[in-house]
């Protein structure tokens, strides 16, 4: 029998596994344009896709490994929108377009470090 707890824990993996997909289709985008860029989107993406697996096999990796591609993948938002300049976001880059997705992660780290 699963609980609310069991159906959420499916959600959450099957959530940043499609945010690690859609990072690696938008890196592989990027590559065009900004080559460090987009491989350092590939390889943030590598990570939640890793974080999904490790978290489905219920390893305590999988929550470091998912708290290490949140916050790299903030670290290359918030770089982003240091480089577009205030009032310069005309040009999105698939990092700033990502943040907000990853937010759900962030609640899930909290609430399984609080365990």
């Amino acid at each position: 029998m699963t609980t609310g707890c069991d159906g959420m824990k499916g959600v959450m993996i099957v959530y940043t596994a499609l945010l690690g997909i859609s990072g690696i289709i938008m890196g592989a985008g990027e590559l065009s344009d900004d080559i460090f860029g987009g491989i350092s989107l590939l390889i943030v993406s590598g990570f939640y896709l890793k974080s999904s697996h490790l978290y489905w096999n219920e390893s305590p990796d999988g929550i470091a490994v998912m708290a290490i591609s949140t916050l790299l993948l903030w670290m290359l938002g918030i770089n982003d929108l240091i480089g577009l300049g205030v009032g310069a976001l005309d040009d999105l880059t698939p990092p700033i377009i990502l943040l907000p997705f990853s937010l759900p992660s962030i609640a899930l780290i909290f609430k399984e470090v609080q365990r």
